[in-house]
């Protein structure tokens, strides 16, 4: 059965499924209900949300409240011709994005160009204005013989058509057109990871998942999530990863120079790598270096009483251990973020402190003097929303200290767990477009920190079996302290 014009206002739970659903006549305001065995829903995710008869956490309620959306509204116009030709044909674009500054128009699109058969009279032409804004304000509550006037008027403006050709035009308005990646959207997996617990159902499209799907990406969901249903798949990820896989991306990673195979980098597991080695990795020269620097790079700030010190990607805590040392702040000035769930568990105790976060983009309570971003980014193809997470969580004053790697992906790059190397100069322009004001930028390793990562690659095997993973012993340690020695040199 298909009801037009209801919404569903009421989604029961019993242990951990959707069983029911109400609905509500949006004319008659009569309410009805329906139970199936498998849910899909495409409604935007804060209706979602607070649709549930479920006792929701806080936190969930408040980011998806906090999701933000774009309205849009289009135009279509019939016309004789266009006055804007190539040559003397109709230009060969099916959509044109508009810069000039003297008008509102966000996009133009030629229906003739998509297909023929979108225009039944060849001879003319359908024009698609689109318009960006928000619901309630000055374009949206115009009224529809204004507003089509008005687009005509800015299309004239800018010469694409002139009045007289002008036959026909309709105005559609859609609420939500674009899920936007900003209010709470860095915190979206706390509401993602809280759906997912309610095994029959499934969020596609875009205003399902609060993603900027195209269309081919968002009927992929609901192909995939049938399947799923069909097939007794359990698990919601290869709907999740629709549209975030590299194949799927129309253009390159910003600032991404070199990326590691999907096949390679499944293997890396941060709980087990810093089980086999924890033993061994702060004496890791590489490590001991980048302590090294990152305390040096502070020595000239101003720490003040109040000055929180935060760690994305803390490790073992030997930085943090490094910097509270040297310039004497309490456990209650510094906290740090892993991936790995164990090493967070250790380091609260260490520092008798609860600023420590297994959490993805952790919501903290105060700002941060100092971050350190140190070998984290190569990890994962969303180390744009840590730099965002970044920004957001500075004082207007504090200070980023951030390490990572660039150039070939060797074995031992692998190893770690690394997914793409960097170009420094789109590094820093993607920075700067952040918000940040780059104090100081540069290249290290060449030649023996690059020299180290060839020789590796020789027998990589033996040097994880002998030095990276197990007990620190004395001829580790000396290996350790002589090649540390030449980086210091160098």
């Amino acid at each position: 059965e298909i009801h037009l014009n209801h919404k569903a206002i009421g989604l029961k739970i019993e242990n951990n499924r959707i069983s029911e659903v109400v609905f509500e006549n949006t004319s008659s305001c009569e309410k009805i209900s329906a139970k199936a065995d498998h849910y899909i829903s495409t409604m935007p995710v804060k209706d979602l949300i607070n649709s549930l008869e479920y006792d929701i956490p806080q936190e969930v309620q408040e980011v998806a409240n906090g999701l933000l959306y774009r309205d849009f509204i289009t135009v279509g116009l019939l016309l004789d011709k266009l006055k804007l030709q190539n040559g003397s044909n109709l230009i060969p674009d099916n959509w044109m994005y508009i810069q000039e500054k003297n008008v509102k128009l966000g996009r133009l699109q030629i229906f003739n160009n998509w297909s023929p058969y979108m225009v039944t009279d060849l001879s003319k032409v359908w024009l698609g204005l689109e318009y960006f804004c928000n619901e309630g304000d000055a374009l949206w509550n115009m009224e529809e013989a204004e507003f089509i006037d008005f687009t005509i008027d800015e299309l004239s403006k800018i010469g694409v058509v002139d009045k007289k050709d002008v036959i026909d035009a309709t105005r559609i308005r859609f609420k939500k057109a674009y899920p936007a990646y900003f209010g709470t959207y860095n915190r979206f997996d706390t509401v993602k990871e809280f759906l997912n617990r309610f095994e029959n159902l499934y969020l596609i499209g875009r205003n399902g998942m609060h993603r900027y799907n195209n269309m081919d990406h968002s009927m992929l969901t609901a192909i995939t999530a049938v399947e799923n249903i069909i097939n007794n798949v359990k698990t919601k990820d290869n709907i999740w990863n629709i549209n975030t896989e590299k194949q799927y991306h129309e253009n390159k990673l910003t600032a991404v120079e070199n990326l590691t195979g999907d096949v390679e980098k499944l293997s890396y597991n941060p709980a087990e790598y810093w089980e086999k080695t924890e033993n061994a990795y702060a004496y890791y020269p590489t490590v001991k270096h980048r302590k090294r620097f990152i305390l040096n790079s502070l020595k000239n700030f101003k720490f003040k009483e109040n000055t929180f010190v935060f760690d994305y990607g803390c490790g073992e805590g030997g930085v943090l251990s490094g910097i509270r040392e040297k310039f004497n702040l309490t456990s209650q000035q510094i906290g740090g973020f892993d991936v790995a769930e164990n090493v967070i568990t250790k380091l609260k105790e260490k520092f008798d402190s609860p600023n420590f976060y297994h959490e993805k983009l952790p919501v903290l309570n105060k700002k941060c003097g100092v971050i350190i971003c140190s070998e984290v980014i190569e990890h994962t193809e969303k180390y744009s929303d840590i730099i965002k997470w970044i920004h957001d969580n500075l004082d207007d004053n504090g200070i980023l200290i951030l390490t990572t790697q660039s150039g070939k992906i060797h074995a031992s790059d692998i190893y770690t767990g690394h997914t793409q190397h960097f170009n420094i100069k789109e590094l820093e322009l993607l920075l700067k477009d952040e918000g940040f004001r780059i104090q100081k930028s540069f290249l290290w390793g060449f030649p023996l920190f690059t020299l180290q990562k060839y020789l590796t690659n020789i027998n990589f095997k033996a040097v994880q079996k002998n030095y990276l993973e197990g007990e620190l012993s004395l001829r580790k340690k000396i290996v350790f302290d002589v090649t540390y020695f030449f980086y210091f040199i160098h």
